[in-house]
């Protein structure tokens, strides 16, 4: 499915009726997941088709945030010489920011060590899911819409979103947003290839507390400095 949209992103997919039951969780390359796809309108899908050619898969189990970091940085035109390892032997390791995995405010910092002057970066940090739940619809509303440059990159409790996957604490870029909910353009594809999830479990799982740092999860959104982001 990544593929198939990188090719094209006005492609035309075929489209099934809702299911009367809604799982938690459905997966981007099955007939609802491509349904969900299109329910986007033709600026949602151009930005997919976008983030399908800038997505990769992490190179190793510990690399989610410098695989996101890169997808986001290839999505706005800032990918230079970067790679996930370079990141890794330049920015993670020098910098000391793994401690148990990449916090979200080491996540942030190496996003910025990247970036530079170049990004502007928001970082969001709430445990009151309401007030998350606002700010991340808002931004989502902006991230797919025409001409977009915002990037939104979540650090989540995988068993949280969707309830029952495994694994832990987690980053990954969101690719779409249709009907309540938000496709993961998870950068362990192997074991999660991209799905769609829940909009209320993905905030859940932000808002849950990170146990090595005491503070919530998070997202960061990133754009080109001096790009202008369309109130919507």
């Amino acid at each position: 499915m990544l593929q198939q949209l990188s090719k094209n992103s006005s492609t035309t997919l075929p489209v099934q009726k809702k299911r009367e039951s809604r799982p938690a969780y459905v997966f981007l390359d099955d007939q609802e997941g491509q349904r969900l796809a299109l329910a986007m309108d033709t600026e949602g899908v151009a930005v997919l088709g976008r983030w399908c050619k800038a997505w990769e898969a992490q190179i190793h189990g510990g690399s989610c945030a410098a695989a996101s970091a890169m997808g986001a940085l290839r999505f706005l035109g800032l990918e230079s010489n970067w790679s996930q390892k370079k990141i890794w032997d330049e920015i993670l390791s020098p910098h000391r920011l793994v401690t148990a995995g990449v916090s979200l405010d080491n996540g942030t910092a190496m996003l910025r060590l990247l970036g530079g002057q170049a990004l502007e970066i928001k970082r969001v940090c709430n445990r009151n899911e309401a007030e998350l739940e606002r700010e991340l619809r808002a931004d989502l509303a902006i991230a797919f819409s025409a001409g977009s440059q915002l990037c939104i990159i979540a650090n989540y409790l995988r068993t949280l979103c969707p309830p029952g996957f495994s694994g832990g604490g987690h980053w990954s870029p969101l690719g779409g947003f249709a009907e309540d909910r938000v496709l993961i353009l998870d950068t362990h594809n192997k074991l999660h290839p991209p799905h769609w999830v829940f909009f209320a479990d993905l905030v859940r799982s932000i808002c849950e507390q990170n146990r090595a740092t005491g503070m919530p999860r998070g997202y960061v959104t990133l754009r080109k400095r001096g790009d202008e982001v369309l109130a919507i």
